[in-house]
């Protein structure tokens, strides 16, 4: 079963981000403890402070949209865990959510069935072959884990992580808008995954 490597959005608009408290600066990626990590396959978006939000939007109070698994919503171009029909129409298998916010945005999902190694390579393969990007390695955020690195059609930037954590596959991203440099997209992208990851890690 091939499985998405980017999740279709079903809108919620004016959806502010779902909490408000201070937190710490998060662990920079390449010094989180992946292995010791197991993330919880839930509607974990309210999960996330609305600092992090901002942050990844590079201090910008976005608008935000929410998706479950089993709906059936409209797909984007590499969008599709499910079977699209005729209308472009796809039931999602993951459970995410995204901000945007003038050309900015960030967002994550995770898959709400168990991963293998073997599915969690075919995803990588396929993202590997995506129009505008290159993959790497990248840091350990999971096993075995990528990040791919996107020039959109538009000229925008986008920085995206993936992994399997245990059985559970993550992904989150970060875009900006065309004259956003790679190293600030990479570096916002790198924060908000830390977060999006502490926020669904049961073993903290």
């Amino acid at each position: 079963m091939l499985l998405s490597a980017v999740a279709a959005l079903t809108a919620c608009s004016g959806e502010a981000p779902p909490t408000s408290q201070a937190t710490a600066p998060p662990t920079p990626i390449a010094r989180l403890n992946t292995d010791a990590m197991r993330l919880v396959r839930i509607e974990f978006c309210s999960l996330l402070p609305s600092s992090a939000v901002k942050t990844a939007l590079d201090g910008r109070r976005g608008s935000g949209e929410r998706w479950r698994s089993g709906q059936e919503v409209a797909v984007s171009g590499d969008a599709g865990s499910g079977e699209a029909d005729a209308a472009g129409k796809d039931v999602v298998h993951e459970n995410g959510c995204r901000w945007s916010a003038d050309g900015y945005s960030a967002a994550a999902w995770l898959f709400a069935d168990p991963v293998t190694t073997a599915q969690a390579r075919e995803v990588m393969r396929a993202a590997g072959r995506q129009k505008g990007c290159t993959v790497a390695p990248g840091p350990d955020f999971g096993n075995p884990s990528q990040l791919q690195s996107c020039r959109l059609e538009d000229g925008s930037l986008r920085e995206r992580y993936a992994g399997l954590f245990d059985d559970t596959w993550l992904t989150c991203e970060v875009q900006g808008p065309s004259g956003s440099t790679k190293s600030a997209v990479r570096s916002r992208a790198a924060a908000w995954c830390v977060q999006v990851a502490n926020a669904t890690n049961t073993t903290r």
